[in-house]
Formats: structure tokens, C-alpha cells, sequence
């Protein structure tokens, strides 16, 4: 009995958490993650969502009034869960001049649910939250094909038109 009640009393969530996720409009980035490490509160804002296989998405990390301690390094992991065992990816993020913002990119090399887990060093501490991620498969054609085959069908109508509309004259 004490120890049910003792497991009451205990908080079910751990500190490491995600406590807000924005959608962005128009140029902003489309997904936003508010997360804590260790009570130091992060934005991760991905600059494509959701991430596709074989596709390198941009990733924006930045302090949210963290104004008692200095942030000294963060990079991700990103880990796939295979038969075999877990597929960790480590990315080293840039911090462009005095800031509290990391940039880099990460190549998602599979599609399906992975995890992606931003650490941070505070104070030679070390820590890190974890986002769930779950990757689409990559397009079926290039980018470049679904132009031109985009822009030739309508391009084959209207010069189709235009060589009917000689024959009626």
C-alpha cells in the first residue's frame, strides 16, 4: 500500500519535455518545438515539415529567455531503430557570433518514426530532450522532371490549339 501511494506522489513526466508546438505561416518556418533541457527552454524550428527521406532539413536552435546561464554547445542525434540495433547520426550545429542560436542541417537517410534528440552543454553538463519524428518516403520523381512535365503538358495543349486553329483558316 506504501508503495502505490509513494508511486502517486511521484511525477509521471520526466523534466525533459516538449511543452509547445507552433505551426508557422507563410515564410516562417512550418514547425516549432518548444522543449526544455535541464530548465534551459529551446526553440527547434525546422525549415521543412514533415522532413522527407534522402533530404537535408535545415534546423534553427535558439535560447527562449534563458537569461541566467549561457548555453555552451548543442548538437542533435538523430536515431533510427533498426532489427539490428539503433542507427545513430550525430550533427555538430554552428553558433554564428555571440548568440544563443544554432544552425545546421540534417539528413534524414530513411523514412519512418525516428527520434531526434537535441542536447546541450550547460557548464560541462550534459542533457538532452527528445522529438519524435516520423519521416515521409522520398518523391517519386526528381524535382526537376515534375517541372517539365508540368509545364510541357500545358505547353503541348496550347500549341496543339494554336496548330488546329492555322487548319480552320
Amino acid at each position: 500500500m506504501t508503495i502505490v501511494l509513494f508511486s502517486l506522489l511521484l511525477p509521471s513526466v520526466s523534466a525533459h519535455s516538449i511543452h509547445f508546438v507552433e505551426e508557422g505561416e507563410g515564410f516562417d518556418a512550418p514547425k516549432r518545438f518548444l522543449i526544455d533541457v535541464d530548465d534551459e527552454y529551446l526553440w527547434v524550428e525546422f525549415m521543412i515539415w514533415p522532413p522527407k527521406a534522402t533530404t537535408e532539413a535545415s534546423i534553427v536552435i535558439y535560447s527562449h529567455d534563458n537569461e541566467s546561464t549561457e548555453i555552451d554547445n548543442v548538437w542533435v542525434e538523430l536515431i533510427q531503430e533498426s532489427d539490428k540495433g539503433d542507427i545513430t547520426m550525430i550533427t555538430e550545429l554552428d553558433n554564428p557570433g555571440d548568440y544563443q542560436l544554432w544552425q545546421g542541417s540534417v539528413l534524414f537517410p530513411f523514412s519512418g518514426n525516428q527520434t531526434l534528440q537535441i542536447w546541450s552543454e550547460v557548464d560541462g553538463n550534459q542533457s538532452y530532450t527528445e522529438i519524435p519524428v516520423i519521416v515521409d518516403s522520398p518523391a517519386l520523381l526528381p524535382v526537376w522532371l515534375a517541372w517539365v512535365i508540368g509545364i510541357a503538358w500545358p505547353s503541348a495543349l496550347v500549341v496543339f490549339w494554336w496548330r488546329v486553329s492555322l487548319r480552320i483558316d
